[in-house]
């Protein structure tokens, strides 16, 4: 994985629940009797399990860790897990800023804004997708007589094929 400037929220996220895990390692020590117990919440290890995700799904080739650091960093904003053990809240009648969560999920977005925005074909691209399918169907139905193809009922096809179909019709009746 090469690092690039849209990892950054992830790699300051990664750093923060790393030493959180440390931190509370290292503090919450509960020795009863001879055994030595490390007690770690439940909701850094799932915030932990959760970062330890995204970092594998980095390595593929896709833009989908985007959306897991995304649905990982709202499950910290929204309290299901937490990324660090210490946490600054500020609520305001029922209005919650963290200001651990919010700020990385914001940047992760605004670094990241091109993953979040659905590209638009654009003409020309539908219009060599649409010859695409109208040559698929028209090799499709070369080989059908006249009657096969007067039988196929139109509102079962689709609009390239219904243009095959016709285009078909009128060669034959030629």
């Amino acid at each position: 994985m090469k690092a690039t400037a849209k990892h950054i929220p992830f790699l300051i996220a990664l750093a923060i629940i790393v030493i959180s895990c440390i931190n509370v390692l290292l503090l919450n020590i509960q020795t009863i009797g001879t055994n030595v117990n490390y007690i770690i919440p439940n909701k850094l290890l799932l915030g932990l399990l959760g970062i330890i995700i995204v970092a594998f799904s980095i390595r593929l080739k896709s833009n989908i860790w985007v959306y897991l650091f995304t649905a990982v960093l709202l499950a910290s904003y929204l309290s299901y897990i937490h990324i660090s053990s210490f946490n600054f809240i500020v609520r305001i009648l029922f209005i919650k800023i963290d200001f651990i969560a919010l700020p990385l999920l914001v940047a992760h977005i605004l670094l990241n804004e091109n993953a979040f925005q659905r590209k638009m074909p654009s003409k020309q691209e539908v219009k060599e997708k649409s010859d695409e399918k109208l040559k698929h169907f028209l090799k499709k139905y070369e080989n059908k007589t006249q009657q096969e193809l007067l039988n196929m009922n139109e509102n079962d096809l689709l609009p390239e094929a219904k243009e095959a179909r016709n285009i078909l019709l009128n060669k034959s009746s030629l």
